[in-house]
């Protein structure tokens, strides 16, 4: 299990220096970035007013076309020596996606969230993003659509509306991955005590996790946005993520994505 809050042992500023950037070697609590320059990565205040969450990580979009993406090596080094039988990985995490429209009157259209990955980098074995000028909730997943495979994403849906949540404010949000069936599930917390979500049946079964990544997808945007991350928990087990009744229900393949090796 990893956990991560960015408060304790983490201090203010870069998450990597330049050269550990340029080295690709580990920044603050073990984190690597990718995209752009290590200055896009920052270890920051609660942007909320008022907050009182302490430090998280912060992510600045790209307005040019790139990826940004942060991770460490810990589901790597973990998932090999899970309990017997543990072939499910769960991911949970606050994100505090924030608008942003430049002088000139265009929306940040960049996403936001996280990612599970394989070891090639070219397996997305599920994910969950944000978009930051609507708010609308967007699964990801390695599978098969139009019989074709590939990283697809997926509108969620509830009542027949695509999920859109709060900007400028925390959300809970979750990802899991079973490597026995393939099935991914996305999920977001709509009460304290309550999860809307659904899953789909992904083609990568037998599929090791390797990675689990925070990232920002540009979006073919021309403004930049930024997201803010905290309280990451990373864990296996062999049961299943159940939202509460009424969860939101999947609609069809939204467009197709592919996964990146960094650097």
């Amino acid at each position: 299990m990893q956990a991560y809050d960015f408060t304790r042992g983490y201090t203010t500023g870069a998450v990597q220096t330049s050269l550990q950037y340029g080295a690709d070697a580990a920044g603050q609590g073990g984190w690597r970035t990718s995209g752009g320059s290590n200055t896009y990565f920052n270890i920051a205040a609660d942007p909320v007013a008022g907050g009182t969450r302490g430090n998280g990580m912060s992510i600045e979009g790209s307005s040019s076309g790139g990826d940004r993406t942060a991770w460490t090596t810990d589901v790597h080094d973990n998932w090999g020596s899970r309990d017997a039988g543990s072939n499910t990985i769960y991911a949970t995490w606050d994100q505090d996606t924030t608008t942003y429209t430049s002088a000139a009157g265009t929306a940040s259209k960049n996403r936001f969230g996280a990612v599970i990955q394989d070891s090639t980098g070219t397996k997305i074995l599920a994910g969950l993003y944000v978009e930051a000028n609507t708010g609308y909730l967007y699964g990801v997943a390695y599978s098969t659509s139009g019989g074709a495979t590939n990283n697809f994403t997926y509108n969620i849906m509830s009542e027949g509306v695509q999920v859109s949540l709060n900007r400028n404010a925390w959300q809970s949000l979750a990802i899991t991955f079973n490597k026995s069936t393939g099935e991914a599930g996305f999920y977001y917390q709509t009460t304290p005590s309550t999860w809307g979500g659904s899953t789909v049946t992904g083609a990568a079964i037998g599929v090791d996790p390797n990675e689990f990544d925070l990232y920002q997808l540009s979006n073919s945007s021309t403004t930049k946005g930024k997201a803010y991350y905290d309280n990451i928990l990373v864990s296996s087990g062999s049961g299943s993520f159940v939202p509460a009744p009424g969860a939101a229900a999947l609609l069809g393949v939204a467009g197709l994505i592919g996964a990146r090796r960094r650097r």
